[in-house]
């Protein structure tokens, strides 16, 4: 675990009271938000290191310079690219003279170049922090960005933590920019000497570690059992002090730009403006990939669908893209999450106002950005089910009926919500015909689209009741042949299921008519089998018992 994020780090820096620089998330009082602090400074503690999967097409910027230097981004921008990164506000108004403020940086960067030749490390950065912080840093001001640096002289931890870092490039001193929960903080030399750089206090903005302060750190370490007493007895104050404090690498100025438009999403979520929100949480992750900002992302996503819903197709865009972090082992980015916020768009877009049309490209939209295969299949489902039911209710015609409950049936066919679907569809289909031969017609081919209907009892009740109708009606026309076919088509489905259930007065109108034309042909003894075998089949039948009698 990053130690960054232990109570005993925590506490450290507590007791020597090092820190004074918060991230605006602080300033956001209500409850919710104060909640999401907590998870937000939490994820810190996860790795940085995921590959981005926003893509350049999916930001929205405030200018064509802000765009200009997001397209110019690549893995070794040079100073004036980072510059133009950093170089942006959160207020789509403000946006800076980006020239005049690398000219300065640029005059004052030649003339401290000058200055300190000949200066120790730590002199040499002592000098550089007090002469920036005079020349810039004049109001610290928790909602900012770097570009007010230059317009007015504000700045916090994130943007005077930017500036320091560029001088020193120029400068060709080494440094690290280093996170915790709630601050930024430079470390020059972070290799040999380490100078704090503490860039929001101007009296007290640089120190160095002393003997003292490392021997207490080690000494907490083994108290709070972090370590055990033999690696403290047998590794220096200095070398524990190396191994636990300094367990992160830091982050580069890129990733820095990534922290400011973190901060610009908080500001927004500040304010309620959501979707502002959502389009700052999306260049941070573009800039500092990491489970952290893809938190910030996940949650912005979420309160913005909790205030705005899926009406229109723009926070199915912003869900599409959360679909790309998610892996059937990912811990954050849930299946469930994902599958919930879909059932919401189908709920927003079919259900509440039968938008087909935009449902269909939202489901396009994030069934493109899906790569697990089980999970895409359960989207899917969702959505030709969904599509399907509603469209019965809703009297769609039978081919849209057919070929969305299809689609469902070919992706699970056996889901119990699928088939119940599909009968009812087949029920409601057959209810518009009258005769018998059309229904079995229509029957035959919903059996061959949809074969579990072939063993399903009500499909078979009906084709049942169908081939009895159809053989009364051959017998009384004196098609004999063509009466006892449909007979043996009953009589066989009635042997294949034994929970068939096929009406008295079918089965009692069929077998009598069939023993009339028998008898009338002067074949009593067939006759009188149709009705034996018809009690079979009704063995309460009044018209078949009466008729047995008379012979």
């Amino acid at each position: 675990m990053n130690k960054f994020c232990s109570p005993l780090f925590l506490l450290i820096l507590l007791d020597f009271n090092l820190w004074h620089c918060a991230y605006p998330t602080m300033a956001i009082k209500n409850k919710v938000y104060t909640i999401f602090i907590y998870l937000l400074f939490s994820l810190s503690c996860f790795s940085q290191g995921s590959i981005s999967l926003i893509k350049i097409d999916d930001l929205t910027f405030h200018n064509q310079n802000e765009k200009h230097y997001f397209e110019k981004f690549n893995g070794a921008p040079d100073f004036k690219t980072l510059f133009g990164l950093l170089f942006n506000s959160f207020e789509k108004e403000k946006t800076g003279n980006l020239a005049e403020a690398i000219k300065k940086v640029e005059f004052h960067v030649a003339y401290l170049k000058k200055e300190v030749i000949g200066l120790s490390d730590v002199k040499k950065v002592k000098y550089v922090y007090k002469y920036i912080h005079k020349h810039f840093l004049k109001v610290y001001k928790l909602n900012n960005s770097f570009v007010d640096i230059f317009e007015s002289g504000e700045y916090n931890c994130v943007s005077a933590s930017a500036l320091y870092a560029l001088v020193f490039d120029q400068l060709e001193i080494p440094y690290q920019v280093r996170e915790i929960p709630q601050h930024v903080y430079l470390l020059a030399y972070p290799n040999s000497i380490k100078i704090v750089v503490e860039t929001t206090s101007p009296t007290k903005g640089y120190f160095q570690f002393n003997s003292s302060f490392m021997a207490a750190f080690a000494k907490k370490l083994v108290e709070s059992k972090i370590i055990t007493k033999q690696e403290y007895e047998s590794t220096s104050a200095d070398a524990l002090f190396n191994k636990y404090y300094f367990s992160s690498t830091g982050i580069n100025l890129i990733e820095l730009a990534g922290l400011q438009y973190s901060n610009f999403a908080i500001y927004n979520l500040g304010k309620n403006e959501y979707k502002a929100a959502l389009e700052e949480a999306k260049k941070a992750i573009f800039l500092f990939p990491g489970d952290r900002n893809k938190y910030l992302f996940e949650y912005t996503v979420a309160v913005s669908v909790d205030k705005l819903g899926y009406e229109t197709i723009d926070n199915v865009n912003n869900l599409s893209i959360l679909c790309r972090f998610h892996k059937p082992s990912d811990y954050e980015i849930k299946a469930e999450f994902i599958q919930n916020e879909f059932y919401k768009i189908i709920n927003a877009q079919l259900i509440k106002n039968l938008n087909y049309e935009l449902l269909e490209k939202s489901f396009n939209i994030i069934y493109a950005e899906i790569s697990d295969s089980v999970f895409k299949n359960e989207i899917a489902l969702a959505y030709y089910y969904e599509i399907a039911r509603v469209g019965l209710l809703n009297s769609k015609n039978i081919e849209f009926e057919i070929e969305n409950l299809s689609k469902a049936y070919s992706i699970n066919i056996i889901n119990a919500n699928t088939r119940s679907l599909i009968l009812g569809v087949y029920v409601k289909y057959i209810d518009k015909f009258s005769d018998s031969r059309s229904i079995i017609e229509k029957s035959d081919m919903f059996a061959n689209t949809f074969d579990f209907l072939k063993t399903n009892d009500i499909f078979l009740s009906i084709k049942a009741n169908c081939y009895l109708d159809l053989a009364y009606q051959s017998y009384y026309l004196g098609e004999l042949a063509k009466g006892d076919k449909h007979i043996q088509d009953f009589e066989n489905l009635m042997k294949s299921n034994t929970e068939i259930e096929a009406k008295e007065l079918f089965i009692e109108k069929a077998y009598a008519q069939a023993a009339v034309e028998y008898y009338k042909k002067g074949n009593k003894a067939k006759a009188k089998q149709f009705l034996n075998n018809g009690i079979k089949y009704a063995p309460y039948s009044f018209g078949l018992m009466q008729r047995l009698k008379s012979f």
